[in-house]
């Protein structure tokens, strides 16, 4: 028995996995998850049962891969006995596991420490939450979104086309459509045209094609909610002001707001051809300052680009977002009762808490500060593309 532990932490890869599936696994164990635990049981079920997902009382907004995922986790967990809020959380703990062990793979191009990178990737209190206590799948399309920036979009060599650059990045927005959020910093003015267009055909094209393969089985409503999903609004950064503040600002004046944010941050991209990485830590915080809907677990997007650019504002936004993920679990919804968001049985007073006065006003102000450190982390890399542009460029 000794023997087989010294095994496990003999080599720093072998390290590097153990941490990383520890500080997930336990938790997830631990912890039954928040609402969605139970989307994904409905769906997957209604899958192998041969039953119509879409049909549920719970609506899907995004694209339909992660339908059959959710499906094969429900059947592992009625296969092997394992509790069903562990098997579905399983597949988002493995793609952070591959995350980490890419990030220690490709570090030394960035000219990061590969193992001070990966841990801090392992370690990383808002891809726990996300993937081990809440229980959400963007780690898979993260997954996808990390191997197509960072592995193939910057080398020519292994991806001379840009057709595997652009089909991880469509597989990863056929999870969810946030990976083509980050489409502009992929398309290096140092490549040429025709590469450039490739990505971005690819990767929308699977896109696409993924948004509309439920429409002949379930009609164009499935494809309208998922294409337009934008987050819930009210309850984080410009459309949540209004509540806090007399300042009126409508959801369809922030969503036109956030349009032309991106753009602005795509030129921005361009004129200062920023570094893959620090475009795609641009792209995030543009969205997630100026959206009209967000929750936490969106807070995981940005996490390896921002490991990567920016390793010591990463830090400070991980002790920030643990800090109100931590107010979120205890309290939410601040009813009296502990850790109410991700138990297993709520108390009865949970239904009426969530979302009524008390919880909204806490959780906005909780989440304000997060979202007060990204408008300054966004302003700080707007002034460092201007300020290296020279040593960028040259």
């Amino acid at each position: 028995m000794r023997s087989f532990a010294k095994a496990l932490v003999r080599t720093p890869e072998r390290r590097l996995l153990l941490t990383a599936f520890l500080v997930r696994i336990v938790p997830a164990w631990i912890v039954y998850g928040a609402d969605d635990i139970q989307d994904w049981n409905v769906w997957g079920r209604a899958l192998l049962e041969g039953a119509n997902p879409y049909a549920s009382n719970f609506p899907i907004v995004w694209p339909p891969l992660w339908l059959p995922v959710a499906a094969i986790a429900v059947s592992f967990s009625d296969i092997t006995g394992l509790p069903i809020h562990v098997a579905v959380k399983l597949p988002a703990i493995l793609a952070d596991l591959i995350i980490t062990m890419l990030l220690y793979s490709i570090a030394g191009r960035y000219g990061r420490r590969p193992y001070a990178l990966a841990m801090a990737y392992a370690l990383n209190p808002i891809s726990i939450y996300t993937t081990a206590i809440h229980g959400q799948f963007d780690s898979l399309p993260l997954l996808c979104a990390t191997v197509a920036a960072f592995l193939y979009a910057p080398d020519l060599e292994a991806d001379r086309s840009g057709i595997r650059a652009g089909a991880w990045l469509g597989v990863g927005a056929a999870f969810k459509t946030w990976p083509l959020l980050i489409l502009p910093a992929l398309l290096l003015p140092s490549q040429s045209l025709r590469r450039r267009a490739v990505i971005a055909s690819t990767a929308v094209s699977i896109w696409v094609v993924g948004l509309l393969a439920p429409w002949p089985l379930v009609g164009f409503k499935a494809v309208a909610d998922a294409f337009g999903y934008r987050g819930m609004a009210g309850w984080w950064g410009l459309t949540s002001l209004p509540l806090l503040t007399p300042w009126p600002l409508s959801e369809a004046v922030v969503r036109w707001f956030f349009y032309a944010a991106m753009m602005v941050a795509t030129m921005v991209i361009f004129r200062y051809r920023m570094p893959i990485a620090a475009g795609v830590v641009l792209l995030l915080l543009t969205d997630y300052i100026t959206a009209p809907g967000g929750t936490p677990h969106y807070l995981i997007w940005i996490v390896p680009a921002a490991l990567i650019a920016a390793p010591r504002r990463s830090v400070a936004f991980a002790a920030i977002a643990a800090l109100m993920l931590a107010v979120e679990i205890a309290l939410r919804p601040y009813n009296g009762y502990f850790g109410e968001t991700v138990r297993f049985l709520p108390h009865a007073g949970y239904a009426r808490s969530l979302g009524g006065p008390l919880d909204r006003t806490a959780t906005l102000i909780d989440r304000l500060a997060v979202w007060a450190f990204c408008c300054w982390w966004w302003g700080a890399t707007l002034r460092d593309a201007r300020r290296l542009k020279a040593s960028w460029t040259a």
